[in-house]
Protein backbone atom coordinates (compact mmCIF):
# COMPACT_ATOMS: atom_id res chain seq x y z
CA UNK A 1 0.00 0.00 0.00
CA UNK A 2 1.23 3.39 -0.92
CA UNK A 3 1.21 5.17 2.44
CA UNK A 4 2.66 8.40 1.14
CA UNK A 5 -0.20 8.83 -1.32
CA UNK A 6 -2.74 8.09 1.40
CA UNK A 7 -1.24 10.65 3.74
CA UNK A 8 -1.40 13.34 1.05
CA UNK A 9 -5.11 12.60 0.57
CA UNK A 10 -5.77 12.94 4.28
CA UNK A 11 -3.85 16.27 4.40
CA UNK A 12 -5.87 17.55 1.43
CA UNK A 13 -9.16 16.69 3.13
CA UNK A 14 -8.11 18.42 6.34
CA UNK A 15 -7.11 21.55 4.47
CA UNK A 16 -10.43 21.49 2.59
CA UNK A 17 -12.45 21.24 5.79
CA UNK A 18 -10.54 24.15 7.35
CA UNK A 19 -11.11 26.28 4.26
CA UNK A 20 -14.87 25.63 4.37
CA UNK A 21 -14.97 26.52 8.07
CA UNK A 22 -13.17 29.78 7.44
CA UNK A 23 -15.58 30.68 4.60
CA UNK A 24 -18.62 30.03 6.80
CA UNK A 25 -17.20 32.22 9.52
CA UNK A 26 -16.71 35.10 7.11
CA UNK A 27 -20.24 34.76 5.78
CA UNK A 28 -21.69 34.87 9.30
CA UNK A 29 -19.68 37.99 10.16
CA UNK A 30 -20.75 39.90 7.05
CA UNK A 31 -23.00 42.84 7.93
CA UNK A 32 -26.28 42.81 6.07
CA UNK A 33 -27.92 45.95 4.94
CA UNK A 34 -30.96 45.15 7.08
CA UNK A 35 -28.80 44.99 10.21
CA UNK A 36 -26.78 48.11 9.49
CA UNK A 37 -27.49 50.58 12.36
CA UNK A 38 -28.90 53.94 11.30
CA UNK A 39 -26.81 57.02 12.09
CA UNK A 40 -28.62 59.89 14.07
CA UNK A 41 -29.25 62.98 11.97
CA UNK A 42 -30.17 65.45 14.90
CA UNK A 43 -30.13 69.12 13.78
CA UNK A 44 -27.84 71.58 15.56
CA UNK A 45 -29.75 73.74 18.17
CA UNK A 46 -30.62 77.31 17.19
CA UNK A 47 -30.22 80.32 19.68
CA UNK A 48 -33.50 81.60 21.35
CA UNK A 49 -33.81 85.38 21.03
CA UNK A 50 -33.69 87.22 24.46
CA UNK A 51 -37.07 88.72 25.54
CA UNK A 52 -36.58 92.22 27.01
CA UNK A 53 -39.28 93.43 29.45
CA UNK A 54 -39.95 97.08 28.71
CA UNK A 55 -42.42 97.56 31.58
CA UNK A 56 -42.06 98.12 35.32
CA UNK A 57 -44.34 98.14 38.34
CA UNK A 58 -44.90 101.69 39.56
CA UNK A 59 -46.20 102.35 43.08
CA UNK A 60 -47.43 105.64 44.57
CA UNK A 61 -48.15 105.58 48.32
CA UNK A 62 -50.59 108.16 49.68
CA UNK A 63 -50.12 108.72 53.42
CA UNK A 64 -50.81 111.35 56.03
CA UNK A 65 -47.92 113.32 57.47
CA UNK A 66 -47.47 110.77 60.25
CA UNK A 67 -47.12 107.70 58.04
CA UNK A 68 -50.63 106.28 58.18
CA UNK A 69 -52.14 105.09 54.88
CA UNK A 70 -54.70 107.44 53.41
CA UNK A 71 -57.40 105.29 51.85
CA UNK A 72 -60.65 105.94 50.10
CA UNK A 73 -61.67 108.49 47.53
CA UNK A 74 -58.23 109.11 46.00
CA UNK A 75 -57.16 108.22 42.44
CA UNK A 76 -53.54 108.53 41.24
CA UNK A 77 -53.01 109.80 37.68
CA UNK A 78 -49.75 108.93 35.88
CA UNK A 79 -48.86 111.73 33.47
CA UNK A 80 -46.42 112.23 30.59
CA UNK A 81 -46.38 115.93 30.09
CA UNK A 82 -50.00 116.98 29.87
CA UNK A 83 -51.14 113.54 28.72
CA UNK A 84 -52.70 111.12 31.16
CA UNK A 85 -51.21 107.67 30.58
CA UNK A 86 -52.98 105.68 33.31
CA UNK A 87 -55.02 106.04 36.49
CA UNK A 88 -55.23 103.83 39.55
CA UNK A 89 -57.38 103.96 42.69
CA UNK A 90 -55.42 103.57 45.91
CA UNK A 91 -56.01 100.36 47.86
CA UNK A 92 -56.69 99.90 51.58
CA UNK A 93 -52.98 100.33 52.29
CA UNK A 94 -52.91 103.68 50.50
CA UNK A 95 -51.00 102.35 47.46
CA UNK A 96 -51.73 102.85 43.76
CA UNK A 97 -49.87 100.12 41.84
CA UNK A 98 -49.68 100.08 38.03
CA UNK A 99 -47.66 98.15 35.41
CA UNK A 100 -46.40 100.72 32.88
CA UNK A 101 -43.80 101.15 30.17
CA UNK A 102 -40.49 102.22 31.64
CA UNK A 103 -40.49 105.95 31.18
CA UNK A 104 -40.61 109.30 32.95
CA UNK A 105 -43.89 110.17 34.69
CA UNK A 106 -45.29 112.92 36.87
CA UNK A 107 -48.08 112.38 39.39
CA UNK A 108 -51.42 114.05 39.99
CA UNK A 109 -54.12 113.19 42.51
CA UNK A 110 -57.82 113.12 41.77
CA UNK A 111 -60.58 112.89 44.37
CA UNK A 112 -64.04 111.41 44.29
CA UNK A 113 -65.05 114.21 46.68
CA UNK A 114 -64.19 117.89 47.00
CA UNK A 115 -60.47 118.38 46.30
CA UNK A 116 -60.43 121.65 48.23
CA UNK A 117 -60.81 119.65 51.46
CA UNK A 118 -57.27 118.30 51.10
CA UNK A 119 -53.76 119.72 51.20
CA UNK A 120 -50.94 117.96 49.35
CA UNK A 121 -47.98 118.63 47.04
CA UNK A 122 -47.01 116.57 43.98
CA UNK A 123 -44.96 119.10 41.98
CA UNK A 124 -41.62 117.60 42.96
CA UNK A 125 -42.59 113.95 42.51
CA UNK A 126 -40.97 112.35 39.45
CA UNK A 127 -40.99 108.70 38.41
CA UNK A 128 -38.61 107.13 35.89
CA UNK A 129 -37.26 103.79 34.71
CA UNK A 130 -34.97 103.73 37.73
CA UNK A 131 -37.29 105.44 40.25
CA UNK A 132 -40.51 103.42 40.31
CA UNK A 133 -41.98 104.39 43.68
CA UNK A 134 -42.97 107.63 45.38
CA UNK A 135 -44.86 108.93 48.40
CA UNK A 136 -47.50 111.67 48.52
CA UNK A 137 -48.25 113.27 51.92
CA UNK A 138 -51.79 114.50 52.41
CA UNK A 139 -53.69 116.36 55.14
CA UNK A 140 -57.27 117.45 55.62
CA UNK A 141 -57.87 121.18 55.43
CA UNK A 142 -59.75 122.72 58.33
CA UNK A 143 -62.86 124.18 56.74
CA UNK A 144 -66.45 124.99 57.56
CA UNK A 145 -67.95 127.52 59.93
CA UNK A 146 -65.49 128.54 62.66
CA UNK A 147 -66.38 128.56 66.34
CA UNK A 148 -65.94 131.78 68.31
CA UNK A 149 -63.96 131.62 71.56
CA UNK A 150 -62.50 134.33 73.78
CA UNK A 151 -58.98 134.39 75.16
CA UNK A 152 -57.45 137.38 76.99
CA UNK A 153 -60.56 139.41 76.12
CA UNK A 154 -59.98 138.87 72.41
CA UNK A 155 -62.28 137.10 69.99
CA UNK A 156 -60.87 134.17 68.00
CA UNK A 157 -62.48 132.25 65.15
CA UNK A 158 -61.25 128.69 65.48
CA UNK A 159 -61.71 125.28 63.85
CA UNK A 160 -62.07 121.80 65.28
CA UNK A 161 -59.18 119.40 64.73
CA UNK A 162 -59.82 115.83 63.64
CA UNK A 163 -57.82 112.67 64.18
CA UNK A 164 -55.08 112.38 61.56
CA UNK A 165 -53.25 115.19 59.76
CA UNK A 166 -54.83 118.65 59.79
CA UNK A 167 -53.72 121.55 57.59
CA UNK A 168 -54.39 125.17 58.47
CA UNK A 169 -53.11 128.60 57.67
CA UNK A 170 -51.89 130.48 60.74
CA UNK A 171 -50.83 133.98 61.71
CA UNK A 172 -47.17 134.44 62.52
CA UNK A 173 -46.25 136.12 65.78
CA UNK A 174 -49.43 135.28 67.70
CA UNK A 175 -51.09 132.30 69.31
CA UNK A 176 -53.42 130.43 67.00
CA UNK A 177 -56.15 128.42 68.71
CA UNK A 178 -57.83 125.17 67.70
CA UNK A 179 -60.40 122.92 69.37
CA UNK A 180 -60.58 119.15 69.70
CA UNK A 181 -63.48 116.99 70.84
CA UNK A 182 -62.51 113.29 71.28
CA UNK A 183 -64.72 110.52 69.95
CA UNK A 184 -63.41 107.96 72.43
CA UNK A 185 -61.31 107.69 75.56
CA UNK A 186 -57.59 107.22 75.03
CA UNK A 187 -54.10 108.66 75.21
CA UNK A 188 -53.93 111.31 72.49
CA UNK A 189 -50.81 112.85 71.01
CA UNK A 190 -50.88 116.28 69.35
CA UNK A 191 -47.88 117.33 67.28
CA UNK A 192 -46.62 119.76 64.66
CA UNK A 193 -44.16 119.21 61.82
CA UNK A 194 -42.09 122.38 61.93
CA UNK A 195 -39.44 123.30 64.49
CA UNK A 196 -40.54 126.90 64.02
CA UNK A 197 -43.89 126.04 65.62
CA UNK A 198 -44.72 125.05 69.20
CA UNK A 199 -47.95 123.41 70.36
CA UNK A 200 -49.63 123.18 73.75
CA UNK A 201 -52.82 122.44 75.67
CA UNK A 202 -54.54 125.49 77.15
CA UNK A 203 -57.55 124.13 79.04
CA UNK A 204 -61.22 124.36 78.15
CA UNK A 205 -63.25 126.93 76.28
CA UNK A 206 -64.81 128.35 79.45
CA UNK A 207 -61.40 129.27 80.85
CA UNK A 208 -58.51 129.45 78.39
CA UNK A 209 -55.23 129.45 80.28
CA UNK A 210 -52.09 131.39 79.50
CA UNK A 211 -49.65 128.52 80.00
CA UNK A 212 -49.38 125.06 78.51
CA UNK A 213 -50.96 122.67 81.06
CA UNK A 214 -50.47 119.42 79.15
CA UNK A 215 -49.48 116.32 81.12
CA UNK A 216 -46.56 115.41 78.84
CA UNK A 217 -45.08 117.83 76.36
CA UNK A 218 -42.10 119.18 74.47
CA UNK A 219 -41.87 122.01 71.93
CA UNK A 220 -43.42 120.13 69.01
CA UNK A 221 -45.89 117.81 70.76
CA UNK A 222 -47.96 117.09 73.83
CA UNK A 223 -49.89 114.07 75.05
CA UNK A 224 -53.02 113.91 77.14
CA UNK A 225 -55.14 111.20 78.73
CA UNK A 226 -58.82 111.44 77.79
CA UNK A 227 -60.83 109.32 80.20
CA UNK A 228 -64.22 107.80 79.57
CA UNK A 229 -65.74 110.28 82.00
CA UNK A 230 -64.71 113.07 79.61
CA UNK A 231 -66.51 111.55 76.63
CA UNK A 232 -70.28 111.83 76.77
CA UNK A 233 -73.04 110.45 74.60
CA UNK A 234 -73.51 113.84 72.92
CA UNK A 235 -71.06 116.52 71.73
CA UNK A 236 -72.38 118.84 74.43
CA UNK A 237 -71.45 116.37 77.18
CA UNK A 238 -67.96 115.69 75.78
CA UNK A 239 -64.91 117.67 76.84
CA UNK A 240 -63.54 120.26 74.40
CA UNK A 241 -59.79 120.81 74.47
CA UNK A 242 -58.22 124.12 73.54
CA UNK A 243 -55.01 123.63 71.56
CA UNK A 244 -52.65 126.54 70.96
CA UNK A 245 -49.99 126.94 68.25
CA UNK A 246 -47.24 129.58 68.47
CA UNK A 247 -44.66 130.47 65.83
CA UNK A 248 -41.00 131.23 66.41
CA UNK A 249 -40.32 132.21 62.80
CA UNK A 250 -42.06 133.60 59.75
CA UNK A 251 -44.53 130.72 59.28
CA UNK A 252 -47.99 131.03 57.76
CA UNK A 253 -49.17 127.42 57.63
CA UNK A 254 -48.92 124.29 59.73
CA UNK A 255 -49.72 120.60 59.86
CA UNK A 256 -51.20 119.45 63.18
CA UNK A 257 -51.31 115.74 63.86
CA UNK A 258 -53.85 114.21 66.24
CA UNK A 259 -53.33 110.55 67.02
CA UNK A 260 -54.86 108.18 69.55
CA UNK A 261 -51.75 106.27 70.58
CA UNK A 262 -53.25 103.98 73.21
CA UNK A 263 -55.63 103.50 76.08
CA UNK A 264 -55.67 106.07 78.87
CA UNK A 265 -53.51 105.33 81.89
CA UNK A 266 -55.44 103.64 84.68
CA UNK A 267 -56.23 106.06 87.43
CA UNK A 268 -58.97 107.24 89.71
CA UNK A 269 -60.66 108.42 86.51
CA UNK A 270 -61.87 104.85 86.21
CA UNK A 271 -63.68 105.07 89.55
CA UNK A 272 -67.45 105.70 89.52
CA UNK A 273 -68.85 109.20 89.80
CA UNK A 274 -71.03 110.31 92.68
CA UNK A 275 -73.69 112.62 91.29
CA UNK A 276 -74.44 115.43 93.71
CA UNK A 277 -78.18 115.99 94.14
CA UNK A 278 -79.99 119.08 95.34
CA UNK A 279 -80.82 118.85 99.02
CA UNK A 280 -83.93 121.06 98.78
CA UNK A 281 -86.94 121.33 96.53
CA UNK A 282 -86.34 124.00 93.90
CA UNK A 283 -88.88 126.58 92.78
CA UNK A 284 -88.78 129.24 90.10
CA UNK A 285 -87.12 132.39 91.37
CA UNK A 286 -88.21 135.81 90.10
CA UNK A 287 -86.03 138.78 90.97
CA UNK A 288 -88.11 141.74 92.12
CA UNK A 289 -88.23 144.29 89.29
CA UNK A 290 -86.95 147.15 91.44
CA UNK A 291 -83.91 145.24 92.66
CA UNK A 292 -80.44 146.77 92.49
CA UNK A 293 -77.60 144.29 92.64
CA UNK A 294 -74.51 144.98 94.70
CA UNK A 295 -71.05 143.50 94.10
CA UNK A 296 -68.78 141.92 96.68
CA UNK A 297 -65.41 143.57 97.21
CA UNK A 298 -63.01 140.65 97.16
CA UNK A 299 -60.29 142.71 98.83
CA UNK A 300 -62.47 143.49 101.85
CA UNK A 301 -62.06 142.02 105.31
CA UNK A 302 -63.78 138.73 105.98
CA UNK A 303 -65.78 140.37 108.79
CA UNK A 304 -67.39 142.72 106.27
CA UNK A 305 -69.40 139.88 104.75
CA UNK A 306 -71.02 137.67 107.36
CA UNK A 307 -73.32 135.24 105.57
CA UNK A 308 -76.24 134.06 107.70
CA UNK A 309 -78.38 131.07 106.74
CA UNK A 310 -82.12 131.63 107.06
CA UNK A 311 -83.78 128.31 107.86
CA UNK A 312 -87.18 129.71 106.97
CA UNK A 313 -86.46 130.41 103.30
CA UNK A 314 -83.37 128.17 102.90
CA UNK A 315 -81.18 131.03 101.60
CA UNK A 316 -78.16 132.98 102.79
CA UNK A 317 -78.51 136.63 103.75
CA UNK A 318 -75.89 139.27 104.35
CA UNK A 319 -74.95 140.06 107.99
CA UNK A 320 -78.32 139.03 109.46
CA UNK A 321 -81.10 136.48 109.00
CA UNK A 322 -83.26 139.06 107.29
CA UNK A 323 -80.44 141.01 105.67
CA UNK A 324 -79.87 141.50 101.93
CA UNK A 325 -80.46 138.31 99.97
CA UNK A 326 -77.30 136.85 98.46
CA UNK A 327 -77.61 135.62 94.84
CA UNK A 328 -75.50 133.47 92.51
CA UNK A 329 -74.99 134.37 88.86
CA UNK A 330 -75.79 131.14 87.04
CA UNK A 331 -76.53 132.33 83.49
CA UNK A 332 -74.59 135.59 83.21
CA UNK A 333 -70.83 136.00 83.42
CA UNK A 334 -69.07 137.42 86.43
CA UNK A 335 -66.09 139.74 86.16
CA UNK A 336 -63.66 136.83 86.31
CA UNK A 337 -65.32 133.78 84.77
CA UNK A 338 -68.05 132.56 82.47
CA UNK A 339 -71.27 131.49 84.22
CA UNK A 340 -72.04 127.88 85.11
CA UNK A 341 -74.53 127.73 82.25
CA UNK A 342 -71.74 128.41 79.72
CA UNK A 343 -69.27 126.11 81.47
CA UNK A 344 -71.74 123.22 81.38
CA UNK A 345 -72.14 123.56 77.63
CA UNK A 346 -68.64 122.13 77.16
CA UNK A 347 -67.73 120.29 80.37
CA UNK A 348 -68.91 119.34 83.84
CA UNK A 349 -68.15 120.90 87.21
CA UNK A 350 -66.50 118.31 89.44
CA UNK A 351 -64.23 117.65 92.40
CA UNK A 352 -61.86 114.81 93.26
CA UNK A 353 -61.35 114.16 96.96
CA UNK A 354 -58.08 112.90 98.45
CA UNK A 355 -56.90 112.25 101.99
CA UNK A 356 -53.85 113.83 103.61
CA UNK A 357 -51.63 111.17 102.03
CA UNK A 358 -52.95 111.93 98.54
CA UNK A 359 -54.98 108.72 98.45
CA UNK A 360 -58.10 108.94 96.33
CA UNK A 361 -61.38 108.96 98.25
CA UNK A 362 -64.17 109.81 95.80
CA UNK A 363 -65.14 112.08 92.98
CA UNK A 364 -68.31 114.15 92.70
CA UNK A 365 -69.99 115.78 89.73
CA UNK A 366 -72.26 118.79 90.11
CA UNK A 367 -73.52 119.42 86.59
CA UNK A 368 -76.96 117.86 86.94
CA UNK A 369 -77.65 119.72 90.15
CA UNK A 370 -76.51 123.01 88.63
CA UNK A 371 -78.75 122.52 85.61
CA UNK A 372 -81.75 122.22 87.93
CA UNK A 373 -80.79 125.50 89.59
CA UNK A 374 -80.23 127.19 86.22
CA UNK A 375 -83.67 126.07 85.07
CA UNK A 376 -85.22 127.77 88.11
CA UNK A 377 -83.09 130.94 87.98
CA UNK A 378 -84.53 134.35 87.16
CA UNK A 379 -85.03 134.52 83.40
CA UNK A 380 -83.74 138.05 82.98
CA UNK A 381 -80.70 138.24 85.27
CA UNK A 382 -79.97 134.51 85.50
CA UNK A 383 -79.59 134.59 89.28
CA UNK A 384 -80.79 132.28 92.05
CA UNK A 385 -80.54 132.79 95.83
CA UNK A 386 -77.45 131.29 97.45
CA UNK A 387 -78.26 127.93 99.06
CA UNK A 388 -76.07 125.43 100.89
CA UNK A 389 -75.92 123.46 97.64
CA UNK A 390 -74.61 126.37 95.59
CA UNK A 391 -72.11 127.46 98.26
CA UNK A 392 -70.76 123.90 98.45
CA UNK A 393 -70.50 123.52 94.65
CA UNK A 394 -68.73 126.86 94.10
CA UNK A 395 -66.25 126.22 96.92
CA UNK A 396 -65.54 122.56 96.12
CA UNK A 397 -65.43 122.91 92.33
CA UNK A 398 -63.32 126.06 92.48
CA UNK A 399 -60.95 124.58 95.03
CA UNK A 400 -60.34 121.51 92.90
CA UNK A 401 -59.72 123.54 89.73
CA UNK A 402 -57.41 126.01 91.47
CA UNK A 403 -59.57 129.06 90.98
CA UNK A 404 -58.70 130.44 94.42
CA UNK A 405 -55.03 129.44 94.67
CA UNK A 406 -52.67 132.35 93.80
CA UNK A 407 -49.91 129.86 92.97
CA UNK A 408 -52.02 127.92 90.50
CA UNK A 409 -51.85 128.69 86.78
CA UNK A 410 -55.68 128.85 86.60
CA UNK A 411 -55.99 131.36 89.43
CA UNK A 412 -58.90 133.60 88.47
CA UNK A 413 -57.94 136.95 89.86
CA UNK A 414 -55.44 138.39 87.40
CA UNK A 415 -55.25 141.67 85.53
CA UNK A 416 -55.12 142.01 81.75
CA UNK A 417 -51.38 141.38 81.82
CA UNK A 418 -51.80 138.06 83.62
CA UNK A 419 -50.48 139.44 86.93
CA UNK A 420 -52.19 138.46 90.19
CA UNK A 421 -54.42 141.24 91.49
CA UNK A 422 -53.02 142.37 94.85
CA UNK A 423 -55.08 142.28 98.02
CA UNK A 424 -57.55 139.52 97.11
CA UNK A 425 -58.94 137.99 100.31
CA UNK A 426 -58.74 134.23 99.74
CA UNK A 427 -61.33 133.55 102.45
CA UNK A 428 -64.07 135.32 100.53
CA UNK A 429 -62.79 135.07 96.94
CA UNK A 430 -65.37 132.37 96.18
CA UNK A 431 -67.99 135.14 96.31
CA UNK A 432 -66.80 136.35 92.88
CA UNK A 433 -69.78 134.56 91.35
CA UNK A 434 -72.23 136.12 93.79
CA UNK A 435 -73.99 139.43 94.26
CA UNK A 436 -76.64 140.71 96.69
CA UNK A 437 -79.81 142.75 96.60
CA UNK A 438 -79.12 146.19 97.99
Amino acid sequence: MNYKFFNKIILFVVLLICSVAILCSCVDNEVSPEKTPAYSQTAAPTATPEIVDTTAEYCVSVKDYYGKPFSGGVVVSFMKGEQQVAIQTINSEGNAIKQLEKDDYTIKLMFTGDESLYHYKTDDIKLSASVTSAEVLIAKRLTGTPTVIYANDQEHNVYFLKEGSNYSSIESGKRNYFLFKPAAAGLYKFSVQSKDITIGYYGGTHFIQDNNVAEIFDDTSFSMNIYSSMVGTTPESTITLVVGVDTTGDVNECIIGVERVGAPAHSYEDEPWITYEATVDLHKYILPSSSILGEFDLTASTQNYNLIFNTADGFYHLNSVDGPLVLVRLSKASKYLAPFKTILETTDVVKYFFDDNENFIKRERYGECLLQYIENADDKEGVYPLTKDLMYIIQQGGDYLGWFDPNNSVYLFKDNNGVNIPGINNDISWLFMCCYIK
